[in-house]
């Protein structure tokens, strides 16, 4: 029975208790869905089957975390079932644990791909003529040309070049995205929305400008320098349904249009016909984030944008870190560079899959509050590490990457250990005393065991 939907109507919901007490009764052999549908309450499975194993999608984020392949591999082990891993480039995870030789790989001719170092180029460059060139050629033949950048909007911010100071949302504490076409101001998180200021808010400037780049901004200049070309975009802003996504992914193949710039959108749902060219702006974007999953998430996005090149077309990555193990990976299509690397990486400090990684955090209202219950939680947990043999490290508190979110602050610690179940034992043991004290009412303590977020 295909379980498709993880967020349901009402309507929807009851058809969903439907199915459940269907494969309850033995009614149903076959169960098809989302990552829910791995609880289904089949009695013996033979047989379980994970698609796309590395997508973070297979994550439920909200409570109660759990992961959709991990719980199928906990499933088929219970049932003595086989497990069947499904994917063009494995996890990191998965990867270690079946090892290279117990891979079994479906060879495809792949795209060149050009590698432009922005080091090398003006500065504020935002299309290298590697890249011009290469949509020219893509233009002139009508194969098609797609553009890839996983930010929406016109830009990452606005700056004052004279106090330093970026509008940002009053309910998170990060800067507001630039929606040029709509003047206005967003944050991506909340939604919260203000118009575009003439002026910086902080010293009153007038010398305020967008920084980073976004979808929107590449259409924009895209539009004046190919002004006779067919142009789309696919993000969240230009696609609110599904349908409307499909068209704009297909509309290449349709010949509606001749270029088609968008974001992760551009691998979602069923796959999109390939193009002669592919462009990267900014490849490296992911790699600078402050969690350790980075390279890993980088490598497998960057690895979906190729594949959306024909074999005998082009790919041009722009870039300001050539020499890191993803990038050379993704140029050279040596995924065991990637993986050896970051394997030894992982290994060296103790991350997953070679050791377990807790990520605990605390929020609420008022910042001192949260800060205090952070502390005492830390000092509790370090107590507990003395009296283990030191079998957890214990790292933090400290503010989330996001400090504060939809206007809760929050505070964050890290726990490594390479016994697991030692780990979650001493976890949950604070946990319960920390929500058990009347002066944490109010706060929220929230854990997740191996996260892909961290922050």
């Amino acid at each position: 029975r295909d379980w498709s939907s993880d967020v349901c109507s009402s309507d929807l919901a009851a058809e969903r208790a439907r199915e459940w007490r269907r494969v309850q009764r033995g009614e149903a052999d076959i169960v098809v869905g989302t990552r829910s549908a791995v609880f289904a309450p089949l009695r013996a499975p033979g047989l379980i089957c994970v698609d796309e194993e590395e997508d973070a999608a297979l994550k439920e984020e909200p409570e109660p975390h759990y992961h959709a392949r991990d719980t199928a591999a906990m499933r088929a082990a219970q049932h003595g079932a086989v497990l069947l891993l499904g994917t063009a480039h494995p996890s990191v995870e998965t990867r270690q644990r079946i090892g290279a030789s117990a891979t079994h790989v479906i060879a495809a001719p792949q795209a060149a791909v050009q590698c432009v170092d922005l080091r090398q180029t003006p500065p504020r460059t935002l299309l290298s003529e590697a890249m011009l060139a290469g949509i020219r050629t893509a233009l002139a033949a009508g194969s098609g040309a797609v553009l890839f950048a996983n930010r929406k909007g016109f830009a990452a911010a606005l700056h004052c070049r004279d106090c330093g100071a970026s509008p940002s949302c009053s309910r998170c504490s990060v800067p507001l995205t630039l929606y040029r076409k709509t003047a206005r101001l967003a944050c991506r998180y909340c939604g919260t929305a203000q118009e575009t200021p003439d002026t910086c808010p902080a010293c009153r400037s007038a010398r305020i400008e967008p920084v980073g780049t976004g979808t929107e901004r590449l259409e924009a200049e895209l539009r004046k320098l190919f002004p006779d070309a067919r142009i789309g975009r696919l993000d969240r802003e230009t696609a609110r349904t599904d349908e409307q996504a499909a068209a704009l992914r297909h509309g290449l193949a349709d010949k509606h249009l001749d270029m088609l710039i968008g974001t992760q959108l551009l691998f979602q749902d069923l796959p999109m016909p390939p193009v002669g060219f592919v462009g990267i702006p900014y490849a490296d974007a992911g790699l600078h984030r402050p969690d350790f999953r980075s390279a890993e998430r980088t490598y497998q996005i960057l690895r979906a944008a190729v594949g959306l090149a024909r074999s005998d077309g082009q790919v041009v990555m722009q870039t300001t870190l050539p020499e890191h193990h993803v990038i050379a990976a993704i140029a050279q299509h040596h995924p065991e560079k990637f993986y050896a690397q970051e394997l030894a990486f992982r290994q060296a400090l103790g991350y997953p899959p070679f050791g377990q990684l807790l990520s605990l955090r605390v929020s609420g209202k008022t910042e001192a509050a949260v800060k205090a219950a952070a502390e005492r939680w830390a000092t509790a947990l370090k107590e507990s590490a003395k009296k283990s043999s030191g079998i957890l490290t214990v790292l933090g508190p400290i503010p989330a990457s996001i400090e504060r979110m939809r206007g809760r602050h929050r505070w964050q610690i890290l726990v490594k250990s390479s016994d697991g179940e030692r780990a979650r034992t001493i976890v949950r043991a604070t946990l319960e005393h920390m929500e058990a004290e009347k002066q944490h009412r109010g706060l929220k303590f929230d854990t997740d065991v191996d996260p892909l977020e961290i922050g």
